[in-house]
């Protein structure tokens, strides 16, 4: 009996702990809005739509993050895999006023070997940049790591 009191408290204490430990913004900040990645699917059949700059640096990946609203140059990678044509990926370059308290995030639309991407509002989906329509081409051999840092240093995340 001991033992299954002290293995509840166990068990509830690690679930509080675990739970307050995530990063969880359920409000926006003032004068910030929120941004969120697209990710579809698993493994060989997974197609990913990402920010792929933090803090003027190339990232592989980031959770919904807040940035201070106002005007933003963004750099996106789209990285798409599949069984039938392996990977192929594409650079997309938005410049567009993003308005405080609000949630955005990517989206995109697939035809043979182009890819469409925007930024749309959370709430209603309405387009909150332009559609930029790129070729998926097979990535490089060796990545050019120095085209990717200069887009980020350019960029305004």
């Amino acid at each position: 009996m001991k033992n299954i009191k002290v293995l509840l408290i166990l068990a509830l204490g690690t679930s509080i702990w675990g739970c307050s430990t995530f990063p969880f913004e359920k409000t926006i900040k003032d004068g910030h809005f929120k941004f969120t990645n697209l990710h579809e699917g698993r493994g060989s059949n997974s197609q990913t739509v990402y920010l792929m700059c933090w803090k003027n640096r190339p990232t592989l990946w980031s959770e919904p993050k807040q940035y201070l609203a106002g005007e933003h140059d963004l750099w996106i990678k789209a990285v798409i895999h599949s069984r039938m044509d392996g990977m192929k990926e594409a650079y997309a370059n938005f410049k567009t006023n993003l308005s405080g308290n609000k949630s955005y995030r990517l989206n995109k639309k697939i035809e043979d070997n182009k890819i469409s991407i925007w930024i749309e509002d959370v709430a209603n989906g309405s387009l909150a940049s332009e559609v930029l329509v790129r070729d998926l081409k097979l990535p490089p051999v060796v990545e050019d790591n120095y085209l990717q840092i200069n887009r980020c240093k350019e960029g305004s995340v």
